[in-house]
């Protein structure tokens, strides 16, 4: 009985021990595993789904993957640009050629860069995992002088991992997805109307990629125009709707348009202190063309600016009492817009 007890507080001694050993080997044995930083704004993915979507493309642990880590960092660029920068941080000189490399992808939303993102880490963990399971070929092996690296035969393991995941999404090419938008503002037409007019404007636009279509509708306020008597004259007003084709470049900070197109509206004419003051109303149909730029200032708002030519293609006399005429449409016309989009 006493004997028993010995053994049993020698055992007791050496489990600390034990548990000690453990604890400072553990570092070692962790400091084996790939490592994932990650970074990104509130409201993005996180670095735990990130994982989640590299493990099962990889079809394995991430923390199986040794000797090298990964850093994604997800950024919004301008409006709805987003962006991702994946590092592959080799931990020694034996991973590929020893040196960091880095991927940078754009996206049209921050799941779409992350899943980018993802491939991309899965790839590359694959590719070391290859790497550490494949032998370096004998010199009598070799591969034949002119023969490219990747005819090599892969591991059968990794091509039933990476079956499904053989190349980057689509989006990953920087194609902008289609979208949406609506845009209000104030517009400035100089030489359909007898003097300069203001007015209001609604636009409504869809895009993809470089192209846009926008379909809007102005309305121009009314004005007065009088003969040089200063006693009869004509009150005028504007309403137009146009559909217009635009090409959208991107910048850094700005992006810039570049539309043509066409519009059909009316103007409406009254006379003034004249025998018959009844409203006249004749069609309005022109060809357009305007460039613009644009300005992000917010979560998809951007300040947009317009100016063009308008050439009529038709130019109706406007005349008071069937004699004088009071006011004809110019045949070339500049228009200006000035608003506010949002895009989704």
């Amino acid at each position: 009985m006493l004997a028993r007890m010995r053994c049993r507080k020698r055992a007791c001694r050496g489990r600390p021990l034990s548990v000690l050993l453990l604890w400072l080997l553990l570092p070692v044995v962790r400091a084996h595993a790939a490592e994932l930083g990650f970074s990104a704004p509130t409201g993005c993915l996180d670095a735990r789904a990130l994982q989640d979507e590299i493990e099962q493309l990889i079809g394995s642990p991430l923390a199986e993957v040794k000797a090298v880590d990964f850093a994604v960092d997800i950024e919004r660029v301008i409006g709805d640009q987003w962006q991702v920068r994946v590092r592959i941080l080799p931990r020694d000189a034996t991973s590929g050629d020893g040196r960091a490399r880095e991927r940078r992808i754009e996206g049209g939303s921050c799941d779409e860069v992350a899943s980018a993102a993802a491939v991309a880490v899965a790839m590359a963990a694959l590719e070391r995992e290859r790497e550490d399971r494949v032998p370096e070929p004998a010199p009598a092996a070799a591969s034949a002088p002119g023969e490219p690296a990747s005819q090599r035969s892969p591991d059968r393991r990794s091509e039933r991992r990476t079956s499904g995941a053989a190349g980057p999404p689509a989006h990953a090419t920087g194609t902008r997805p289609l979208r949406f938008g609506v845009a209000a503002g104030g517009a400035l037409d100089v030489g359909a109307l007898p003097q300069p007019a203001v007015g209001a404007q609604l636009e409504l636009f869809a895009g993809y990629g470089a192209l846009r279509v926008t379909a809007l509708g102005t309305l121009f306020g009314s004005q007065d125009t009088h003969l040089p008597d200063g006693e009869r004259g004509g009150e005028f007003q504007l309403g137009l709707g146009a559909l217009l084709a635009c090409a959208e470049v991107q910048f850094e900070r700005v992006f810039a348009l570049a539309c043509a197109g066409f519009e059909l509206g009316q103007i409406t004419a009254a006379g003034i202190d004249v025998m018959d003051p009844r409203e006249r109303r004749v069609g309005w149909r022109a060809l357009r063309a305007e460039a613009g730029l644009g300005w992000p200032v917010g979560q998809g708002f951007s300040l947009l600016a317009r100016a063009g030519a308008v050439v009529p293609l038709t130019r109706p006399p406007f005349v008071l009492d069937e004699t004088e005429r009071v006011h004809r449409p110019s045949s070339l016309s500049a228009r200006v817009w000035v608003g506010v989009e949002f895009t989704r």
